[in-house]
């Protein structure tokens, strides 16, 4: 059985509801695209929602190293909290940062780069 990717991303409702709380930081650093921050933060409630690792993003969320680095950086500045305490109170942010596997992919892949 095939489980849509939708079901993990979120809703028109969710997205309005959680907008204003997401820093104007956030805009600025994607060129204030509305659109792509919609992307980034679709891909880090996938990754939440479906319990999956990093790797397992869907290719249409980007790279997933490129998101999962985003994630990080943004977790560390808290920039985050706001929004997915607003979302979905049961959203650890923590745990998403403690993928052993991924964080050792992503420092290989610094390391090439």
């Amino acid at each position: 059985m095939i489980v849509s990717q939708k079901k993990y991303e979120l809703t028109d409702f969710e997205w309005h509801n959680i907008e204003s709380y997401l820093p104007k930081q956030l805009k600025k650093e994607l060129g204030h695209s509305h659109r792509q921050l919609r992307k980034l933060i679709n891909a880090i409630v996938w990754v939440a929602r479906s319990g999956s690792d990093w790797q397992d993003l869907p290719t249409k969320f980007g790279d997933w190293r490129t998101v999962y680095i985003r994630f990080l950086k943004w977790q560390k500045k808290k920039l985050l909290n706001a929004a997915f305490k607003e979302l979905d109170e049961s959203i650890d942010l923590e745990k998403l940062q403690l993928n052993r596997e991924c964080i050792i992919n992503c420092v290989n892949r610094k390391e090439t780069v």
